[in-house]
């Protein structure tokens, strides 16, 4: 009798003490928020609904781990490269397909980028951080929704969306070779039905390269401007329409490499990778009770100059094997054109001149 009772207090001992246990392991999980996709052209479509293998970066994860831009996120999603041969990321790989530097292939890029509704497929130089609400990256064929741009996966950026209560924000950086930022941020409500946002971002940076030829450290200089409103209009209970205008005036150098493999370049013509934006996208959606009607309309020119320096050298660097070759003095007595011609012509040219002297 008295072993019966000692087993069913110990079994009771033992229930209670998992209960607790149980219990604790419950207090310390902490439940995972949802995630929600805005790529697939719905605003409430959760991630474990989609069928795409996707990475969502949030706005939590951009600002501990990036600074100003896209690129200094892009190593937290897996499959994902971009071409190096322009000073910010333009052209992307997906699963390894995509377009590399300034050779494009097809007409249309193979992985489509895209802010605020607005494409701007191969001008990935406006992804910076600032005010950005979330990143998504779809990896695989996007055709159906995006198009010929979306072949191997898309890239979509999501800016924060105005707010009705008013707040404002104020964000300031300085750094290291010459990195300089300034960010201000408006929301607000207009009236009852009708809110703004409104933001703009400045970041200026020298670079880390060296240049020997002009003894410069800004050859390779980050200039970037990025301007975006925001407007958010119910106009019933069934319509609402969202306007976004955005700016970009980008004026990157472009000298980062060099024929050792080290910080030190020595370019006697820089490059540029600069491009002046311009993008408004209409977003309009309408709630039914049998089905709601989604209609997005964009608008993107953009003016790009691109550049670099096809040697990567000088002559003096190159010494005997330099592609531009100096000239001897021409004669008083040669003809005029022959006369004002640059000292530092092709190789070829020099030829002919010599040719035409002697």
């Amino acid at each position: 009798m008295h072993k019966i009772k000692h087993a069913i207090l110990l079994s009771s001992i033992i229930f209670t003490s998992h209960l607790l246990a149980v219990e604790a392991i419950d207090e310390k999980i902490t439940k995972l928020d949802k995630t929600v996709v805005t790529a697939d052209l719905r605003d409430d479509t959760l991630q474990s609904e989609i069928s795409n293998s996707i990475s969502v970066l949030d706005s939590e994860t951009l600002e501990k781990a990036g600074t100003q831009h896209f690129e200094d996120v892009m190593n937290l999603v897996p499959n994902l490269n971009w071409s190096s041969a322009s000073n910010r990321p333009r052209y992307f790989q997906i699963r390894g397909i995509g377009e590399r530097s300034q050779y494009e292939g097809a007409p249309n890029p193979s992985v489509g980028f895209v802010v605020d509704d607005i494409d701007f497929s191969a001008l990935g130089g406006v992804a910076t951080l600032f005010d950005v609400d979330h990143i998504e990256v779809l990896r695989g064929p996007q055709g159906t929704r995006y198009g010929a741009n979306g072949l191997a996966g898309l890239i979509y950026v999501k800016t924060k969306a105005p707010e009705f209560e008013d707040s404002y924000k104020i964000e300031t950086l300085i750094g290291d070779d010459g990195d300089r930022a300034f960010g201000f941020r408006a929301t607000g409500g207009l009236n009852d039905n009708t809110a703004y946002r409104f933001s703009i971002h400045q970041y200026n940076a020298d670079g880390f390269r060296h240049n020997d030829f002009f003894n410069s450290d800004d050859t390779n200089n980050r200039d970037e401007f990025i301007a975006r409103g925001k407007l958010f209009w119910q106009a019933n209970d069934e319509l609402d329409i969202n306007v976004t205008l955005l700016k970009a005036n980008i004026n990157n150098g472009f000298d980062s490499f060099a024929p050792e493999n080290t910080l030190t370049v020595h370019s006697d013509k820089p490059g540029k990778d600069q491009q002046d934006s311009t993008g408004l996208a209409i977003r309009t959606n309408w709630h039914g009770e049998a089905f709601d009607v989604l209609s997005i309309s964009s608008y993107m020119n953009a003016d790009i100059d691109y550049s670099f320096d096809g040697d990567w050298g000088n002559d003096i660097f190159w010494g005997e094997f330099s592609p531009m070759i100096s000239l001897p003095s021409i004669s008083a007595n040669a003809p005029t054109f022959l006369r004002n011609l640059d000292y530092y012509q092709m190789t070829t040219v020099k030829y002919l001149i010599n040719q035409q002297i002697g």
